[in-house]
């Protein structure tokens, strides 16, 4: 009798593997039927200091043939470093990576992709973790207000050309001294691939470019400010983000348009300890 039990244990085993192995095959049809064609995928910065323990990166994938995210896709983050894990894309098509542990500091560049045995072989893209000394102040910019003031009704994230950015460029490169510019996009992924090309282009002030997904900015600032408490200021022009701002006491400053005057100088100290409402 035990004899029997036992074979039809094995049985019942060797079918539990061939399901799997048939969940697993169709899952893998399903990843490769899902991402034909025209496919995106958009890597974003983060900032951090040497003290940060926690590194979340993240990347958004998009069928553009479409114009729909892709979810439940297997991807996988590699740091130069060798460093890798990987992880499934959620509904918006967005993923993210937990790295423990802190980084040196430097620019560590990292590349999101799918495994190695997937057919495309040609989504990938490559982002940037910003790490500054701990202790270093930062300070934040809204990415669309280094250009002209947005037009009413207008995107969350609007991309100035590299000549509206001049007057406002030049002023943060006097207002950034002594401080880690954080640039910050509100928007689509869209938005901020253009931003990011932009500003290199623009000869912007070099930092790290954080996105902000529209309903979640003030959750996403918040996690930012964890793992780098010390900022001195904000630079916003999206009400938005000015009033998520706001809520975490961080003081709000306004760069000069065409025909303005030198930006305000913010305070020396951190702005965890510096309060004030946006003007």
């Amino acid at each position: 009798m035990l004899r029997y039990v036992g074979y039809l244990l094995m049985v019942l085993a060797v079918l539990a593997m061939a399901g799997t192995v048939v969940v697993c095959l169709i899952g893998g049809l399903q990843e490769e039927f899902r991402t034909p064609g025209a496919v995106r995928l958009v890597a974003f910065d983060e900032a951090a200091t040497t003290k940060t323990r926690v590194l979340r990166v993240g990347a958004q994938l998009q069928n553009l043939d479409f114009g729909k995210p892709i979810d439940l896709s297997y991807m996988v983050a590699r740091y130069d470093d060798g460093w890798c894990e990987g992880n499934y894309t959620n509904s918006l098509g967005v993923i993210r990576w937990v790295r423990r542990g802190p980084l040196p500091a430097g620019l560590h560049r990292y590349t999101a992709s799918f495994p190695e045995t997937h057919s495309r072989v040609d989504v990938r893209a490559n982002a940037t973790v910003w790490v500054v000394p701990a202790g270093v102040p930062a300070l934040w910019v809204d990415a669309a207000a280094l250009g002209p003031e947005p037009q009413a009704g207008g995107p969350a994230a609007t991309v100035p050309s590299a000549q509206a950015m001049r007057p406002a460029r030049d002023a943060l490169k006097t207002l950034a001294g002594g401080r880690q510019v954080v640039y910050l996009v509100a928007g689509s992924a869209d938005d901020y691939a253009e931003v990011r090309e932009r500003l290199r282009e623009a000869g912007a002030t070099p930092g790290p470019l954080i996105w902000l997904r529209q309903g979640n900015e003030g959750e996403r600032l918040r996690l930012l400010r964890d793992g780098w408490p010390e900022v001195d200021g904000a630079v916003v022009a999206a009400p938005v983000l000015a009033e998520a701002i706001a809520k975490l006491k961080v003081r709000i400053f306004r760069l000069p348009r065409a025909a303005d005057d030198v930006p305000q100088e913010p305070p020396k100290t951190g702005a965890v300890r510096s309060t004030g409402e946006g003007n």
